[in-house]
């Protein structure tokens, strides 16, 4: 075997093994329908390490009724008119949206207003037909009937719905917001710590959008001598 050969049959398999770790599968969702659950229920956040900007956490409701929609997987992996249309017929199912605020952020931190949202998202569907798949690990225990899942959204396909549906909008509202804050570019890296955004927070400050409560944002006003507003 030729060297050019053996390099172009590892990127072969690498890219199989990339595939196939990109892939969600209906694998546990079908398990538990078969232990009786009549819905299973994704759940993601997005947004949770931007410095600007609400978070947003979506549920997915996923029954053997539905058929499962191809390409859907976790949102960060996919360009954005992918998502975008992905999106488009995924909320045609039950799906569920839920806003934790900056203030509310900077008030209580980034965890516990994810596990605030999580909390009421299984408290509105919580029946004893219903299980609930989070994706991530937290502190808060959730009840009975749920499992967090470390990167759920890479492999079990209602987690990764939730993200995509999350994704699309919240970042469509940091498009929209960007207008009412320009100069930081949200509308591009949609509140994200980007080179561009933190020049803009050196040269104009910051605003309500920002999360005061981050260390690297408070060591950088620090740093410059930054007002918070």
């Amino acid at each position: 075997m030729t060297k050019k050969t053996k390099k172009v049959k590892l990127q072969q398999i690498s890219k199989k093994k990339k595939s196939k770790a990109n892939s969600t599968t209906t694998k546990l969702e079908r398990q538990l329908f078969q232990q009786q659950f009549q819905r299973v229920i994704g759940i993601d956040e997005v947004g949770r390490g931007c410095w600007a900007g609400p978070v947003y956490v979506g549920a997915y409701v996923y029954t053997k009724a539905q058929r499962p929609i191809k390409y859907v997987t976790d949102s960060k992996l996919l360009a954005a008119k992918i998502r975008e249309n992905l999106s488009k017929k995924l909320i045609k199912s039950e799906h569920k949206v839920m806003v934790g605020e900056v203030a509310q952020i900077n008030k209580i931190g980034i965890g516990r207003t994810i596990e605030d949202l999580i909390a009421r998202i299984i408290e509105f569907y919580y029946d004893e037909s219903t299980y609930f798949l989070i994706d991530g690990h937290f502190a808060r225990k959730f009840g009975r009937n749920t499992r967090q899942v470390i990167k759920g959204d890479r492999w079990h396909y209602s987690i990764a719905a939730a993200s995509i549906i999350a994704k699309v909008a919240r970042d469509s509202f940091m498009v929209q917001i960007s207008k009412q804050y320009p100069g930081y570019k949200l509308g591009i890296n949609k509140g994200y710590a980007t080179k561009t955004h933190r020049s803009a927070i050196q040269t104009i400050g910051i605003s309500e959008i920002h999360r005061t409560s981050f260390t690297p944002l408070k060591l950088m006003l620090e740093q410059y001598s930054l007002k918070i507003p």
